[in-house]
């Protein structure tokens, strides 16, 4: 079928001066035009292509079109044959429903905005991604993507929306001057005036962040400056940019633990120029005002990159009478040392390393392989590596197929490491689904597994009881009321992360497997470990675990230097984790590349080989999870079509060295 011919005034992605924005695909020959942009998976591996659009782009429409050509492949359901609208989570259509699968010609695809269950279009979208998964290679034809409300058919493109929120952008004013009342916390005129990170320029403190990633600084106070009090009063300049509710756009009092206030309520979102702002505090939820106060926190995360400016940060509304805290005490805090932590396990280095585990997730979660020769084909090449452990993902839910899992990897003298939680509590981490089980029933029913199952557990097993529990918040919310997911606050989540501990521990002693199964590798993502943990978690945990991958980084000395040093604009890295929290680390996930299915399978082998170098030089570490064997782009096997042959890839002698 000939593409659809459109209206010649519109103006859409048509591939016909290039991508166009979109990350990923190449541009080849569409049936009567010279441009559409084509896909293409590898076998048992998938690729999407993502474009940036941070503005609300669907507002008034009501459909979206595209034009489609498989080339005779035959596309799978659900997220293996996607397109997504992330606004604060996935909003996805199997494009499966709307074509003839298997077909070769182009097709002219119609899909109504409504059957993206979740999705606001009146509402901002980070971005646009098209995804294909499928066992055999592929290429996939792309074209004229639009979105229409049945009358117009208009492009998805950031310069049709960046003016289309309600009203217009305010035109940008001169930057403010220094205010002259209230308790001057920052003005930075000098400098950072105390606060840790950022940039100072024309006397304004600038925060930057990454593609999904966050800017945050921090100011160390340890002293009750907020008596007297009524407001916190700052200076803001967004840059054009749309900030996120909750902690995503945040001031933050630290006060036994973080206040906050989301900076989304208090400004005309998605401005150019100067705004002032004024925060009561008594909108800081558990802020006492006549207690000391530890920091004061600024923090932007999102999706797209952003410059925010901040300046003129100030107390406002004291009343009459003496102050206890004057602004020369604020700038010049004083830290008291902090207590020395004793590490709760002997360092390791390179062979001696308590975990050498190699990930399963792909062929046991995603798979749901059950056939014993294709499980014992992967289990023995990853054993033939130096693996202590293989990690398996298969929910709770399946005890049977764990069972046969745990029985060839203990048959071959490795250990399990589970990282599973239930099919229920996986529904909390898809923006579509949002009806899983509460924290409360996930405890008890996953204690209970334990008890009725004692033959899937040998003694070196580990057993995580909710592997990144702190997804099932990211989709729901986790702060009342907005939230309606398993917890009611971050607080609730640590209670949560100290008893996937606690609960575990009394499950295996009743089984007879008291401390013999390792029960606090709690995997957890970078994000968290910095932000939302406290010493009494850390505490019982008795180490970190966490799952810290870097993203679109190919250089080796780059990539090095941030994953173990951050990238100085809220990127942390591990070193920054040990002197935080000062004990031993697990990394939960490790691997190479994990973004790019392309990569060159040497440099694959000399990046990992640096980064492998790094973490045997750091006594802190205990060992590392490498994600993946097979099925993704980090893969250390080549598998035939069977799923029997596995072909070592340069990159697994690397691994071997380690951990052989």
């Amino acid at each position: 079928m000939p593409k659809l011919a459109l209206a010649s005034s519109t103006t859409i992605f048509d591939f016909e001066n290039g991508s166009q924005g979109w990350n990923k695909g190449i541009i080849t020959s569409g049936s009567s035009s010279s441009g559409a942009i084509r896909l293409s998976n590898n076998n048992n591996d998938s690729i999407e292509s993502k474009k940036v659009l941070d503005a609300p782009a669907l507002r008034g429409m009501t459909s979206l079109t595209l034009d489609v050509n498989l080339n005779g492949n035959k596309i799978l359901d659900r997220d293996a044959s996607a397109i997504v609208f992330d606004q604060s989570g996935w909003k996805m259509v199997s494009l499966k429903n709307y074509l003839q699968n298997g077909t070769s010609g182009w097709q002219h695809v119609t899909i109504p905005l409504a059957d993206f269950t979740g999705l606001n279009t009146d509402q901002g979208v980070a971005t646009m991604i098209i995804r294909f998964w499928n066992n055999a290679a592929g290429n996939y034809d792309i074209d004229n993507i639009a979105v229409s409300n049945g009358n117009i058919v208009v492009p998805i493109d950031e310069e049709n929306v960046v003016n289309s929120d309600e009203g217009t952008t305010p035109p940008p004013v001169e930057q403010p001057t220094e205010s002259t009342s209230g308790n001057k916390i920052a003005d930075f005129n000098t400098g950072r005036d105390g606060f840790d990170r950022g940039t100072v320029s024309n006397q304004t403190l600038e925060l930057n962040n990454p593609s999904n990633g966050d800017a945050s600084s921090t100011k160390i106070i340890n002293s009750p400056i907020l008596q007297n009090h009524e407001n916190v009063e700052l200076d803001v300049n967004l840059n054009g940019n749309y900030i996120l509710d909750g902690d995503a756009g945040a001031v933050i009092f630290d006060q036994a633990g973080p206040k906050m206030a989301a900076l989304k309520n208090y400004v005309n979102n998605g401005a150019a120029g100067w705004q002032h702002i004024k925060i009561p505090l008594d909108d800081f939820t558990g802020l006492n005002k006549n207690n000391g106060v530890a920091s004061l926190s600024l923090r932007i995360w999102n999706y797209m990159p952003g410059r925010y400016q901040i300046d003129n940060i100030h107390l406002t509304g004291a009343s009459s009478g003496n102050t206890s805290q004057n602004s020369s005490n604020i700038n010049d805090p004083v830290t008291p040392p902090a207590a020395p932590i004793e590490e709760t396990s002997t360092p390791q280095s390179g062979n001696n390393w308590q975990v050498k585990s190699i990930d399963s997730q792909v062929m046991s979660k995603y798979w749901k392989i059950g056939d014993e020769g294709q499980i014992r084909a992967l289990v023995k090449a990853d054993k033939s590596l130096g693996a202590k452990q293989i990690a398996v993902g298969i929910n709770y839910d399946y005890p049977d197929l764990l069972q046969k899992w745990a029985d060839i990897i203990h048959s071959e003298g490795l250990n399990v490491w589970y990282r599973g939680h239930w099919d229920e509590w996986d529904s909390w981490e898809k923006s579509e689904i949002k009806n899983g089980i509460t924290d409360e029933e996930y405890l008890a029913r996953t204690k209970k597994f334990i008890l009725d199952h004692p033959s899937l557990f040998r003694e070196g097993d580990s057993f995580t009881m909710a592997v990144e529990s702190e997804n099932a918040a990211w989709h729901t919310g986790i702060d009342p009321p907005a939230g309606g997911g398993p917890f009611s606050g971050w607080e609730d989540w640590r209670e949560f992360t100290r008893q996937q501990v606690t609960e575990s521990n009394d499950a295996f002693n009743k089984i007879g497997l008291g401390d013999k199964v390792k029960t606090n590798w709690i995997n957890m993502n970078g994000w968290v470990a910095w932000n939302q943990l406290d010493q009494a978690t850390v505490n019982t945990l008795g180490q970190l675990t966490l799952d810290h991958i870097i993203d679109n980084v190919d250089d080796t000395n780059t990539y090095a230097h941030q994953l173990f040093k951050g990238d100085g604009d809220g990127f942390y890295g591990y070193d920054d984790y040990y002197n935080k929290w000062h004990v031993p680390m697990i990394a939960g996930e490790w691997g190479y590349s994990t973004w790019n299915p392309n990569i060159d399978p040497k440099h694959q082998q000399e990046l990992a080989d640096a980064i492998l170098q790094e973490f045997k030089s750091r006594s802190y570490i205990l060992g590392i999870n490498y994600w993946i064997d097979v099925g993704h782009a980090s893969k250390l096997f080549d598998n035939d079509r069977d799923l029997h042959v596995y072909t070592p890839r340069p990159i697994a002698n690397t691994i071997k060295q380690f951990y052989a």
